[in-house]
């Protein structure tokens, strides 16, 4: 063999290739390359990822650089890494990370302040910046004034129930908003912040923690959470689902670049959004790229190249939606949006973690407690393997699910479970036990007990629609007839694995099931005109996911499918208590 064809044969199996003085390091034996991990907000973990790859093929001194792009939402990892990466918050993900790229800098100054990250840079490096918006459909923002009208966070977020009413628009229903967790969101956690900020008026710097604790602060951000609905995981999944239905959200508060986002994502114009940014100021999503304490000098090394590299690939991160880092928009944003490329807002201070700390335990007092009523299927279907390895039946893969989750309620809610199959007493609406509305704690024995052992011939059938109309009956008769400052998260959340099969002539799922009652939709809005109750379903095993979906959007709610997939029950449940319930 030549002495060129051995050099060439070396430098397929290293994964070196020396061209004209330079080195090229390709894409196959790669396990000698500097490992790095990058744990990235989920937002822009795509657009990292590709990026990344690109960057691997660049030539650089230190040798060849393997990275490897985990998204996890920043408030997880900002506990995860607060933990040591052990415990609930790192679980399915293994890597610990040597570089994090979260969406704000917040994150950061709240590690900061645990001695293990004191150390963290006070002004990490940005790779593109994306301010918060609140996000409207074009034709509510109109009727607000926009866009000649500058809108105050205030103008917007404080309006009453029957602001649309007294607008002319009785058909967009109750004034309502919603928001990310902010214990685990970016964008939850500025809307809060800039919630407390603008009901202080400082909204340009001063706020304190004493802030929080003003009366007058108080009473305007209880203003503001009396009109959310929901503070779910995902947010633009939840606004997703509603989009269109009778219970549309009327405002939102997302990173303008995940606006953009929704906007490419939807063929409907009427879906669209457009973006307000307040006149009294916004905090703008920094995006800081923070190599991690204890990073080895190679890592640490690659690393800050590929910094240099990130903050070169200006046209990317334009593309995704993303600012540049002095706060220049990307035309299609700005078109897409609705505001002018050259737009400016006045920027919000970013708050130290005491004054974070502060808001968040205001804000939990402050914030809505959920009635939750669970409606859990027990037809004999639910006796079935459920299909997830280990798993037992269906019904054990439910009662673990409901086990398992319950924590994530607020020990301050009203949480009750039915349980329903076709036994005529049991579905009457004074017999739907075993558990009425109470504390958590009361529901650990129930779940255990006989009581949802599923049911045998012959009521084993799946009494579906009637226990979704008199499960909402029940939640609305514990209501008060007028509660103006909307003080509680209502809710029905609806377990099941079958089609509604009980014909009692009085309720149908579907407006297609002709002949079987009233359509269960038009019943649930006549009774419930303003939306005071949600429905929340769950579909299971055979489930009819598009009617139980149909149903529980007309109420404001969503359902969560895990018929392909029914090891995701263990994750509705969390998904929804967390969209319901305030953390404690």
């Amino acid at each position: 063999m030549s002495r060129n064809w051995k050099s060439y044969l070396s430098a397929l199996l290293t994964g070196v290739l020396v061209i004209g003085g330079g080195t090229t390091y390709l894409r196959w034996g790669r396990a000698h390359c500097v490992p790095v991990a990058v744990t990235s907000s989920t937002e822009k973990a795509g657009l990292i990822t590709q990026l990344a790859a690109r960057f691997e093929k660049v030539s650089r001194s230190g040798g060849c650089v393997s990275v490897t792009v985990d998204g996890v939402n920043s408030g997880q990892a900002a506990t995860a890494l607060a933990q040591g990466w052990t415990g609930e918050a790192a679980a399915g993900h293994p890597r610990r990370p040597d570089v994090w790229l979260p969406s704000s800098s917040m994150w950061v100054t709240k590690l900061r302040a645990i001695p293990a990250y004191a150390g963290l840079p006070a002004a990490p490096q940005s790779v593109a910046h994306s301010p918060l918006v609140i996000v409207m459909r074009r034709e509510m923002a109109t009727a607000l004034g926009w866009p000649g009208r500058p809108l105050t966070w205030s103008d917007v977020l404080s309006l009453d129930k029957d602001a649309w009413s007294r607008r002319g628009h009785d058909e967009w229903g109750r004034f309502t908003y919603a928001k990310d967790d902010p214990t685990q969101s970016t964008s939850g956690l500025a809307a809060t912040v800039a919630t407390f900020y603008a009901a202080a008026g400082k909204t340009t710097g001063g706020f304190t923690e004493a802030d929080t604790r003003s009366p007058e602060v108080q009473h305007a951000v209880r203003r503001v959470e009396a009109n959310v609905v929901a503070h779910p995981p995902d947010i633009v999944d939840y606004i997703g689902q509603l989009q269109g239905s009778p219970a549309d959200i009327s405002a939102v508060v997302l990173q303008e670049q995940v606006a953009y986002l929704h906007n490419t994502s939807v063929t409907a114009p009427g879906r669209r959004f457009v973006a307000i940014h307040p006149s009294d100021g916004t905090l703008v999503m920094d995006h800081p790229f923070v190599t991690m304490p204890g990073t080895s000098g190679p890592v640490r090394d690659a690393a800050a190249d590929f910094l240099a590299y990130l903050r070169e690939q200006h046209a990317a991160f334009a593309a995704a939606g993303f600012r540049d880092t002095v706060d220049q928009a990307p035309a299609p944003v700005a078109d897409s949006l609705g505001f002018a490329a050259d737009q400016r807002s006045s920027t919000m201070p970013l708050p130290s973690a005491a004054v974070m700390d502060a808001v968040l335990a205001q804000w939990k007092t402050l914030s809505k407690r959920a009635n939750i009523l669970l409606v859990v299927d027990k037809s004999g279907s639910m006796a079935a393997a459920s299909g997830i390895p280990g798993g037992g039946t269906r019904m054990d893969a439910a009662k673990q699910a409901l086990r398992d989750n319950l924590r994530l309620l607020n020990p301050d809610d009203q949480v009750g479970l039915w349980s329903f199959a076709s036994d005529p007493a049991g579905l009457h609406p004074q017999l739907r036990m075993p558990a009425p509305l109470g504390p958590t704690t009361d529901l650990d024995a129930v779940i255990g007990s006989d009581a949802l052992n599923p049911a045998r011939y012959p009521y084993n059938d799946t009494a579906l629609c009637v226990t979704i109309r008199d499960a909402q009956r029940a939640v609305l008769d514990r209501l008060p007839p007028e509660d103006p400052a909307n003080l509680t998260v209502n809710a029905v959340v609806v377990l099941t694995d079958g089609r509604d099969d009980y014909d009692t002539g009085q309720c149908r799922m579907s407006r297609s099931d002709r002949g079987r009652g009233a359509y269960l939709g038009d019943t649930l809005r006549k009774a419930d005109p303003d939306q005071r109750v949600q429905v929340f379903g769950i579909a299971f095993g055979e489930a009819d996911q598009a009617a139980l979906k149909t149903i529980a959007n007309g109420t404001g709610g969503v359902s969560l499918d895990a018929t392909r997939h029914p090891e995701k029950i263990r994750t509705a449940f969390a998904d929804i208590f967390t969209t319901l319930s305030t953390p404690s």
